[in-house]
């Protein structure tokens, strides 16, 4: 039975799937569904397959080809892109973020200190540095997706750790 399920949620029609990507959203803050081997039992799995698909197809008409299975219009792309879907994934950031997690299990805290010889440090400047591009207008050095910035946030992640008082 939860064979027949899984393959039932493939089939699912955009509109259907969009309305998960929705409460996906509603429960985690973003939309950055991930399929990985880990997550095969996962309920989201099904969920991520479709995300993929819709970024290859993405990516296929960024090329000026017709993707195959004509899944993703141009209306249906706006629509994905208001609700905040991100077309690239940085695998980077999400390993560097799990590291910053470890690092507040351990702490209870996100503000790794300022040092060269502290690999939880990495992020942390480098996520900073980015973010006060992004609000001073200038490009940032690390691609900084507002969903990143959200994920930060949400887990306590302070974006200035001298506040003045």
């Amino acid at each position: 039975m939860q064979d027949f399920q899984f393959e039932w949620n493939l089939c699912k029609k955009f509109d259907e799937r969009f309305n998960d990507l929705m409460a996906f959203k509603t429960e985690f803050g973003h939309c950055n569904v991930r399929q990985t081997p880990q997550s095969k039992n996962n309920e989201h799995y099904s969920l991520g397959m479709w995300y993929n698909r819709m970024r290859q197809c993405y990516k296929v008409i960024q090329e000026g080809r017709s993707p195959h299975d004509h899944t993703l219009s141009k209306a249906n792309m706006q629509r994905l892109e208001n609700a905040g879907f991100e077309w690239k994934l940085s695998q980077k950031f999400d390993e560097r973020f799990n590291d910053l997690m470890a690092f507040k299990t351990e702490f209870g805290h996100c503000d790794a200190p300022e040092s060269r010889n502290n690999k939880h440090n990495s992020l942390c400047s480098v996520m900073r540095q980015s973010y006060k591009a992004i609000q001073e207008g200038r490009s940032p050095h690390h691609n900084l997706s507002k969903a990143d910035i959200q994920r930060l946030e949400k887990a306590g992640f302070e974006w200035r750790l001298n506040k003045i008082t």
